[in-house]
């Protein structure tokens, strides 16, 4: 007896058939791709951390070797209190500062940033976003190299303010920077991730007193 291939069995066999192979292809396709992907994000937060640390410009061409090579002559991995730190070097061997990660909530998405702090553990050394979904041109613009340098050198306050981010007035304490205009709630949203950042992190290290 013939094989109707217009009957409903048929098409439900070949409807599973065709899944299962578009399934594995997508699994084979994954297992192929993710080491690459994997590679290919370590080295991106690897630059980001020789950035914070002032060991590269964020606007040159580096290749994956050179960015490599930074990070190894450059950077010391460190654990604290459950935290990961980076530890930062100049040529001649010189603690630079240590980062490390600080995340929460945006106005519309999750901040992620890594924070560099000098030796002391008195200001903040250099400040990179890592990741955001902010509105493009208002709280998006915390990621631009113009608001960013606002964190360079920047003292801590008192705690828990120990970075003041200031809207409708010009910043009055040394630990202080203006908001970005038209973005108060993304600006707010920053300096408290890095406050509880901050934190978190001189509770880890030395017991919080900055």
């Amino acid at each position: 007896m013939p094989f109707n291939k217009d009957s409903r069995p048929f098409m439900v066999l070949f409807l599973v058939a065709a899944s299962v192979l578009v399934a594995s292809a997508l699994t084979a396709l994954y297992a192929y791709t993710k080491p690459v992907i994997d590679e290919q994000k370590a080295r991106l937060f690897n630059r980001r951390v020789i950035e914070v640390f002032g060991l590269a410009d964020p606007e040159a061409e580096l290749q994956p070797a050179q960015v490599d090579e930074l990070y190894s002559k450059h950077v010391k991995q460190d654990e604290a209190g459950g935290m990961t730190l980076y530890r930062g070097y100049d040529d001649a061997g010189e603690e630079l500062g240590v980062a490390f990660e600080a995340s929460g909530s945006g106005l519309w998405s999750v901040i992620k940033v890594l924070v560099a702090l000098t030796p002391d553990y008195r200001n903040i050394y250099r400040l990179r976003v890592l990741e955001q979904g902010e509105t493009p041109g208002l709280g998006g613009r915390i990621a631009e190299p113009e608001f960013l340098q606002k964190f360079d050198d920047l003292p801590l306050g008192p705690a828990p303010g120990y970075v003041g981010v200031v809207a409708y007035q010009a910043p009055d304490q040394p630990y202080e920077v203006a908001a970005i205009t038209g973005a108060t709630q993304t600006s707010k949203s920053l300096e408290k991730l890095l406050n509880e950042g901050i934190a978190a992190f001189l509770d880890a290290v030395k017991g919080g007193t900055p």
